[in-house]
């Protein structure tokens, strides 16, 4: 299992977009489109310049706690024979 899914709400850490909080669209290996992160200009045929959101790796993401207002570690347990996802610090369970 995974520490972060698509559709998570995730805090960038490294980079440009320092402290911008986003959805994940894609997970993509070790990397993750971030919604909004990382947009670069691509030109296309017939449509001209585009704006683009390329993917970042994985380790410069962290989920952002809704109760913490602010990133968290998450680990990976197993409750009622399911293995889910909990934040170290607040107890928050992420499906």
């Amino acid at each position: 299992m995974k520490k972060i899914k698509s559709g998570d709400k995730v805090v960038v850490i490294a980079g440009s977009y320092v402290k911008k909080v986003s959805t994940i669209e894609k997970v993509i290996g070790n990397k993750v489109i971030v919604k909004g992160v990382n947009l670069k200009k691509k030109a296309v045929k017939k449509e001209g310049f585009v704006d683009k959101t390329m993917p970042i790796d994985i380790s410069n993401v962290m989920l952002y706690s809704d109760k913490l207002k602010g990133p968290t570690k998450v680990k990976i347990e197993e409750r009622d024979g399911k293995k889910v996802r909990v934040c170290k610090k607040s107890g928050e369970i992420y499906s």
